[in-house]
């Protein structure tokens, strides 16, 4: 009789470890019902940069995305906008100027403190 309630212990535990993840999973879905899924075409259809630019970045971690059913990688409109948003900006040269000269002005590059030997 023992076996039976151990075996009836562990099934019982696994049944509130699966409700468990699908109280989560339900959360989850709660949370993101605004933010849809999109596929990489309609990612790329919605910001201006082509689909392959967005499959490159998720090989390289850049923008979160998960993969479908045939491989096809999915990502949500939120991940999407914050890949976007850490994306250096692109800076223009002025007239004469130089690229160095350019990242400094926009703030993407510090100038360096020369010392001075003592």
């Amino acid at each position: 009789m023992p076996d039976h309630r151990k075996a009836l212990e562990a099934a019982l535990a696994t049944a509130r470890a699966t409700v468990a993840t699908l109280e989560a999973a339900l959360a989850e879905f709660d949370r993101n019902e605004g933010d849809p899924w999109l596929d990489l075409t309609a990612a790329a259809q919605a910001v201006p940069l082509r689909r392959e630019t967005l499959a490159r970045w998720a090989r390289e971690g850049r923008l979160q995305a998960v993969e479908a059913e045939r491989g096809r990688l999915m990502t949500r409109r939120s991940w999407l906008d914050a890949a976007l948003a850490s994306r250096p900006a692109r800076v223009r040269l002025a007239e004469g100027e130089d690229g160095l000269a350019a990242l400094v002005r926009a703030g993407q590059l510090k100038r360096a403190k020369h010392r001075t030997a003592q």
